[in-house]
């Protein structure tokens, strides 16, 4: 039985028009000879579609598989989907796959466009394989890299948000920007920073990756640093990348060894304080958006405002996460089921197991991480389980209502019967904006035969740059409300229809 003969044979007449749509996308993947990526809007089933290749690549010969994904949150997803199909498959983190080399007959790559990441493309050195299938919800990248997937498995097949959302293959969600307004002390001193960057990034004509180049090293051991390049090209003087070496390996120091007139401003050494003080500006101005008091207040208002709706929260910090989950009912923080606070207490001096130390953290939510790092609290083990891993199956599993994540789970992972969606914290990338906003738009109907009613709630700091990500980020969205957190708070808000 050829290809197109088993897929025929499995189509039935009470396939959904979602159903069938997935089966002529796996024709297509099946035309471009196997080795083809699927850019399919979040929600519409790419991974059943995965599996049904798999299925179809074992019709006949036993075929080795090989599905390679980018988090911890994917693999346990994909780990649960394949034993629950009575597949065989081996699943690995992409950090793992690039440090060794496997040969496989079908490479399934899920979240394909972050394998073009410099880094991560090595899984293409790595892997030798027959057949490819790359998954993504996002294949476009703001670098451009993502012409590197052509060479590997150009795009057979598109189904976009506004495609999938109008046939009715995802819930029909309604995306809100909610304008929120920080103290004057806090508007002086992003001000400043504002102004610090602004200084010092016009002396690199606007370009950052120039200015990145000459906060490195000056040392000429390490050839010519971009600092020395852009000072001569402005009219310093100083001495030969020749002279600069032998004068270094007699010890000079790296600012007498290059010469000329260090108190130019135009001199090496001030063209790099400059850009180190625009990169520390920099710095400050993200922190100071990510970590928003508004923000986190705005957001924690909103959850408690729909105590019926099953919420994921998204941001750019840990700590933040942290913040909104001690202020809400019913949530955890996915990093941690422990919460940060003003007080630090050392339980592990207090409990001597962790399971003890878990169970005194869920009747007394003030208890904070003490000094320990998040990567280390991963780490650590509930029953056997990673404390993050724990969490988010409990939630899954209907634990508890509201889960907030920094970024780990801004991709990739299946939560049907969340309905609140909120933002709050963001940079302007429209691939995570898109995959965020995804992780609510899949299609439920609950028990008592009531669908599924989903919002997406981004908040931003008025009069800041988080207005021009959310503009970035949302470039090739459509059907976007603005409107006040009191219309929000009130339900006073318009419905896209």
């Amino acid at each position: 039985m050829n290809v197109i003969e088993w897929i025929d044979n499995q189509r039935t007449e009470q396939d959904t028009s979602r159903t069938s749509r997935q089966w002529d996308s796996i024709i297509k993947f099946v035309n471009a000879d196997a080795r083809a990526t699927l850019e399919i809007a979040t929600g519409f089933g790419k991974t059943r579609i995965a599996l049904y290749c798999i299925q179809m690549m074992n019709r006949n010969t036993k075929r080795s598989v090989m599905i390679v994904v980018p988090t911890k949150a994917l693999h346990s997803q994909w780990t649960g989907l394949i034993k629950e199909w009575g597949l065989e498959a081996s699943i690995y983190i992409i950090n793992t796959v690039i440090r060794n080399t496997y040969t496989v007959d079908f490479l399934i790559t899920d979240e394909t466009h972050k394998f073009s990441a410099n880094t991560f493309q090595r899984i293409f050195s790595c892997v030798k394989y027959k057949f490819i299938l790359g998954l993504t919800g996002t294949f476009t990248r703001a670098d451009g890299k993502h012409t590197i997937m052509n060479k590997y498995a150009p795009i057979c097949d598109q189904i976009t948000q506004t495609e999938a959302r109008r046939e009715g293959w995802v819930t029909n969600f309604t995306q809100f920007n909610v304008m929120v307004t920080e103290s004057d002390t806090w508007y002086r001193e992003y001000n400043n920073q504002e102004t610090t960057f602004a200084q010092c990034f016009s002396r690199f004509g606007s370009d950052f990756q120039l200015m990145i180049y000459c906060s490195y090293s000056l040392d000429p051991s390490r050839g010519v640093p971009a600092a020395v390049t852009l000072a001569r090209r402005l009219g310093w003087r100083g001495n030969s990348i020749e002279r600069a070496r032998s004068l270094r390996a007699s010890g000079s120091t790296i600012s007498n060894c290059w010469g000329g007139n260090t108190e130019d401003y135009r001199s090496p050494g001030k063209l790099q304080m400059k850009a180190i003080w625009a990169m520390k500006a920099n710095r400050n101005m993200k922190s100071m958006l990510y970590e928003s008091i508004a923000k986190r207040e705005a957001a924690v208002q909103i959850l408690n405002n729909y105590p019926d709706k099953r919420a994921l929260t998204f941001g750019q910090s840990t700590e933040s996460a942290d913040w909104i989950a001690t202020r809400t009912t019913d949530s955890k923080a996915y990093h941690t089921n422990i919460a940060s606070g003003t007080t630090r207490v050392k339980w592990k001096k207090e409990y001597k197991t962790l399971v003890g130390a878990m169970k005194a953290i869920e009747r007394n939510p003030e208890l904070t991480r003490d000094n320990m790092s998040v990567s280390e609290w991963k780490q650590k083990k509930v029953s056997g389980t990673s404390i993050a891993k724990n969490n988010l199956e409990r939630f899954l599993n209907n634990k508890f209502r509201i889960l907030c994540t920094a970024k780990a789970l801004s991709e990739g992972i299946d939560v049907p019967d969340a309905e609140l969606g909120v933002i709050v914290s963001r940079t302007s990338s429209a691939t995570d904006q898109s995959q965020r906003v995804g992780r609510i738009s899949r299609h439920h109907t609950f028990e008592n035969g009531r669908v599924k009613d989903a919002i997406v709630i981004n908040l931003v700091v008025k009069d800041t740059r988080d207005e021009k990500w959310i503009k970035s980020a949302q470039a090739r969205m459509r059907d976007i409300k603005q409107v006040t957190l009191n219309e929000i708070l009130n339900e006073r808000i318009p419905r896209i229809q």
